[in-house]
């Protein structure tokens, strides 16, 4: 029987999940105006760049998934990164966004 706290980790999880999810279908979807002779700048997500939105996305995908694998019993999802690693999946997680907005800043002038 699951407590109220797994069940709470592995809403939140599934909420980031659906985020990340939703950023990357709009992240390629959204970066492209709908009329391609008009002048107008393409609609944008927070005022961030395709990839920039991709890269999010899959973090927040990721970051998720791991949420929900940790609040749910361990015998149920047994793909995770051990708890003592966690610090890489986070400082992945933030160089792949980080380079991302550290990219986009370079090229815009």
């Amino acid at each position: 029987m699951l407590d109220l706290w797994q069940i709470a980790g592995a809403a939140l999880g599934i909420f980031i999940i659906g985020l990340g999810m939703y950023l990357l279908r709009c992240g390629r979807t959204r970066g492209v105006s709908d009329d391609e002779t008009s002048n107008a700048p393409a609609p944008s997500i927070l005022g961030l760049s395709v990839p920039t939105r991709l890269a999010l996305g899959f973090s927040l995908m990721l970051l998720g998934y791991h949420a929900c694998a940790y609040s749910l019993p361990p015998h149920w999802i047994a793909l995770k990164v051990p708890a003592n690693l966690l610090w890489v999946l986070a400082l992945f997680s933030g160089v792949l966004v980080g380079g991302s907005l550290l990219a986009d800043r370079v090229a815009r002038p």
